[in-house]
């Protein structure tokens, strides 16, 4: 467990401040006299149970989870419990910010490789007496090699009966589907994640078609299609450089138009063909700027806007899967823990991609040397993290984002701190109840 006084912070919060030591799941609004008692306690060297114990004549106390763990290197056997697919890098749109240059390629995952994974992970999850059998087909467009999909999805159906799992099946979509389709997901599909720029403007323009034709109208028809049968869906948006200031506008949009109750707002990673088409990344003032007022419309209309570096519920060592066993399966067979590095010449493949599928084995085969640098990837080991009070929620951040700021200079911070420390402060004062 974090010692004090490394794991206790000092948040001014209007006249006060936020008191806050998250794996110790402390968390309460003080003056500036109790931050100076604290202080003295620290300096006075008295032991951290004496420090807690303080702190716990005061209310209020909120305890918030239980303390992270630091995670060990795997050397167990590599049996992962769940899998990611791109089968293809086909897709029907052109996004002018796409990471993976999306419908430049059209390499489809080789089908005795599909249904050989599926035996083994479900091989696994039966050794291990779960009973869920969680699959998540990402990227590309599904919708490029629609048949391969539902081939996929009634063989795991098939599958799932057999050994007697509770199968769940996610998808990312582009929204560009007909009806026919859009039928099969609703019947086969427990959830969906459609990426929608919040208006057509907006969306037309980012997301087009080949031709330059926009693809407001089908993602528009898609969800409608959804909201009449209440599937299960939400919206994922990439906030660019220009379309920040219209993230209130564009909420407003989502809310009047659709049923949908969980928006994703993300913002712009330079990669890809967003730095060819010169699409920038908004500044982190900016972005959460405007992500406030958005998100005040979100509330008002009873949803949820989120955003993947602010969780104050979640005390986490990994900022997700990709620095444990997350297992993506990629057009080609390659085994990556990140659903962004898909190819051998992306950045950082070197160190995301750690297998493959080796059909002279018919197995999966990992590196377990790269296994281990990818279970390095958390807080513990980020010098950068200590001091700051988001280090147990962010986890040091997107791991692929945070190698890569690295490369470019150390010595920048990178604007996703700043968002994340604002909208997860912003978590905490909601947590206290106090004025904003």
């Amino acid at each position: 467990m974090a010692k004090f006084p490394e794991d206790l912070f000092f948040l001014p919060h209007n006249e006060n401040y936020i008191i806050y030591a998250p794996s110790r799941e402390i968390l309460l609004l003080g003056n500036s006299s109790l931050v100076r008692e604290l202080k003295q306690l620290i300096k006075d060297d008295f032991k951290n149970s004496s420090i807690e114990s303080h702190l716990n004549n005061f209310s209020p106390l909120l305890r918030i989870t239980k303390p992270p763990k630091e995670t060990k290197k795997k050397t167990s056997p590599y049996k992962p419990l769940s899998v990611s697919f791109i089968i293809t890098d086909s897709c029907t749109l052109r996004c002018r910010y796409c990471y993976a240059f999306g419908g430049e390629g059209d390499t489809l995952l080789d089908w005795n490789v599909f249904i050989n994974v599926i035996k083994e992970i479900s091989n696994n999850i039966v050794e291990t007496g779960q009973k869920h059998f969680c699959v998540n087909f990402h990227g590309g467009d599904i919708g490029s090699y629609w048949n391969y999909f539902t081939d996929a999805v009634l063989y795991l159906k098939q599958i799932a009966k057999e050994k007697k799992l509770e199968l769940r099946i996610a998808v990312g979509i582009n929204g560009v589907l007909n009806k026919k389709q859009m039928e099969f997901i609703f019947e086969n599909v427990n959830e969906a994640t459609v990426s929608f720029d919040g208006n057509p403007d907006l969306q037309n323009f980012l997301r087009p078609f080949p031709d330059g034709g926009g693809s407001f109208p089908f993602v528009d028809k898609t969800m409608k299609f959804f909201d009449k049968r209440e599937f299960n869906y939400s919206i994922r948006s990439t906030i660019t450089n220009s379309s920040v200031t219209q993230l209130e506008q564009a909420m407003q949009f989502i809310c009047n138009n659709y049923a949908v109750k969980r928006i994703m707002f993300e913002p712009l990673f330079p990669v890809g063909r967003a730095a060819i088409e010169g699409i920038d990344p908004p500044t982190g003032k900016n972005f959460v700027d405007n992500f406030r007022k958005a998100r005040k419309i979100a509330e008002e209309n009873e949803r949820i806007l989120s955003y993947s570096g602010a969780r104050m519920n979640t005390l986490t060592c990994t900022f997700c899967k990709a620095a444990l066993d997350s297992c993506v399966i990629t057009p080609d067979g390659k085994i990556s823990s990140c659903y962004e590095i898909i190819k051998d010449n992306d950045m950082l493949a070197e160190t995301f991609i750690y297998g493959q599928f080796d059909k002279k084995k018919n197995r999966i085969v990992i590196d377990q040397r790269k296994r281990n640098r990818l279970n390095s990837l958390n807080i513990h080991n980020y010098k950068k993290c200590k001091n700051c009070f988001c280090k147990f929620h962010c986890a040091g951040d997107c791991p692929l984002k945070s190698l890569l700021f690295q490369q470019q200079d150390e010595k920048i911070e990178p604007d996703r701190c700043y968002i994340n420390r604002e909208l997860t402060k912003d978590q905490l004062v909601n947590a206290l109840g106090v004025t904003k």
